[in-house]
């Protein structure tokens, strides 16, 4: 048989047998909802009982007063002896209660057809009975743990909120707005220390360039001269011959240069020498 719980509605499948006939305590082990459970067939004669039970409690339908009779003498024998008197007969039931009626023991009957079927599907869970009575004990004594609890704490201590600081006055416009003297001392400041900086930049660049003009005028100096050097060495015979008033200077000017350049000739040479004997004695 299926048993839901009245609270969380869930659903249990448990065997016809473990139900009694006068019903027992079940108890949900989802929500923990504890309620009474009878057993299906009981629960049945009950519904057909209050069904009985409310379609005779329905009020008849009234009916018009008939008009008074006279009575009838009763019957008497050729004895004289008056008869037995004669039951009445059975007042015919409403068709409404009928249909209603037929409408019960139809949806009772549908109803134990479900439970047979229900009965023959696989079970879903299986509740086995419950110390009730301990677990009531329990629930009570531990109701009455937190009601002692309860009343034994002390009331919380309210504490009023800091009272917020007082309101500054409002400051007027001027205040409110930056000094325009700060402004201008910070903007000369900035102005003063910007045009140093590049004062001191211009300076640096302006003697870099100077010192760059100076090394390529004297470097320029120094190749002119040895170009005029070599030229008049090498037109020294033609002026001697040319003109012999510069002959004596120019032979003498070429003889000079021979000499010069024999003697760089000798000392490259020493030089280089100097340098072989020096490698030769590292390699040894």
């Amino acid at each position: 048989m299926r048993l839901v719980c009245p609270n969380c509605d869930a659903e249990y499948e448990v065997d016809a047998a473990a139900i009694p006939l006068t019903g027992r305590d079940v108890q949900c082990s989802n929500c923990g909802h504890a309620w009474f459970q009878t057993h299906p067939e009981m629960a049945v004669d009950a519904g057909l009982q209050d069904t009985f039970d409310g379609a005779a409690a329905m009020p008849e339908p009234e009916t018009e007063p008939e008009p008074e009779s006279e009575p009838e003498p009763e019957p008497v024998d050729e004895i004289g002896v008056t008869g037995p008197a004669v039951p009445p007969a059975p007042r015919p039931v409403d068709e409404k209660i009928l249909a209603v009626l037929r409408e019960e023991a139809e949806r009772e009957a549908a109803a134990r057809r479900d439970e047979a079927v229900a009965a023959k599907a696989p079970v879903i869970e299986t509740q086995t009975e419950m110390p009730l009575a301990q677990d009531q004990s329990s629930m009570t004594a531990a109701v009455r743990r937190i009601a002692r609890l309860r009343s034994a704490e002390p009331e919380p201590v309210v504490v009023p909120p800091p009272a917020p600081p007082p309101a500054s006055p409002p400051k007027s416009r001027r205040e409110l707005l930056p000094a325009i003297e700060e402004i201008n001392s910070t903007l000369r400041a900035t102005s003063d220390r910007n045009s140093h900086d590049d004062n001191a930049i211009s300076d640096t660049m302006n003697d870099g360039v100077a010192a760059s003009r100076r090394f390529r005028s004297g470097f320029l100096m120094l190749v002119l001269l040895a170009v005029v050097l070599v030229v008049l060495y090498v037109v020294a015979p033609l002026i001697a011959v040319r003109v012999p008033a510069l002959a004596g200077p120019a032979l003498g000017y070429v003889a000079l240069a021979d000499a010069a350049r024999l003697g760089l000739d000798r000392e490259l040479r020493a030089l280089i020498d100097a340098l072989r004997e020096l490698a030769g004695s590292k390699g040894d």
